[in-house]
């Protein structure tokens, strides 16, 4: 009796797994497949899953410089706010992690706080603010923007990293006769550059994927999101194929980022 409910237990579990990646997978599958169809396979109930492929998706949407003006925007902005959040997130993280100074709870609860924010509850105010600065449509009131929100979640993340480092090294350090910002470059820093690394891509991803403030925050410099959804507002027709073939194109980098990083995501997420 007990190996038939074990035996149940477990194929329901399996069930309930496969239906999650059904549902997860089939839209990827969809969008991957829509691109290198024509658009009458598409609207074709029967073609649906045999089609002969072609590439005049990706064609048409790699022939247009925008394309790839959209793609360099979007690579800029990422870049140089994933690098502020590092550079800014790691020195504070580790102060705040390591040491204990007045009113410390204070600005941690601060820092927690601006995650609760949303991020809705912002763009006006920014766009305002930006807008009377003469700064509206610039890197730096893109990436300053975008920098609000990634450096928190960095600073939380890595906070427990640095937490996580026996204080017997340091102290040895000390001894040494290292400094405090020595401890750090040399000690603490090396320990937890790997999985630093990590939580930077995770902000890279936060922002490659933001559609909300490229779209209200910038004209000239716009990202690859606003480009890719501005396919679906040409004309009457949506061009599926290519919407698609530029939504599969945008996937690329994060998961280009994420395979290259996946041994230290696997040891950032299970904590080891």
């Amino acid at each position: 009796m007990g190996y038939f409910l074990n035996s149940i237990k477990k194929s329901t579990k399996w069930i309930a797994i496969l239906i999650c990646l059904f549902f997860v997978l089939f839209p990827i599958y969809w969008a991957i497949s829509s691109s290198f169809k024509m658009r009458v396979d598409i609207i074709n109930p029967e073609q649906k899953f045999i089609f002969s492929p072609t590439l005049e998706a990706y064609g048409n949407i790699f022939r247009r410089r925008e394309t790839w003006k959209c793609f360099r925007n979007s690579l800029v902005i990422c870049s140089i706010t994933m690098f502020l959040t590092f550079l800014l997130g790691t020195p504070a993280s580790y102060v705040i992690g390591r040491y204990y100074f007045r009113h410390k709870d204070v600005l941690q609860f601060w820092i927690y706080s601006l995650r609760f924010l949303p991020a809705s509850a912002a763009l006006l105010p920014f766009l305002v603010v930006w807008r009377s600065l003469g700064l509206f449509d610039t890197y730096f009131s893109i990436c300053f923007t975008y920098l609000i929100f990634t450096l928190p979640v960095f600073i939380i993340l890595a906070i427990q990293q640095f937490k996580a480092i026996p204080p017997e090294i340091e102290e040895a350090a000390k001894l040494d006769g290292c400094g405090p910002f020595k401890v750090l470059r040399k000690i603490s820093f090396p320990i937890v550059l790997p999985l630093l690394c990590c939580i930077a891509v995770l902000s890279f991803t936060l922002v490659w994927n933001d559609f909300m403030f490229a779209f209200i925050l910038t004209r000239d410099l716009t990202p690859l999101p606003v480009y890719t959804a501005a396919y679906a507002w040409i004309g009457m027709s949506v061009p599926w194929p290519e919407v698609c073939a530029i939504a599969f194109f945008l996937t690329l980098p994060p998961i280009i980022l994420l395979v290259t990083f996946r041994r230290f995501l696997i040891q950032f997420f299970s904590g080891k």
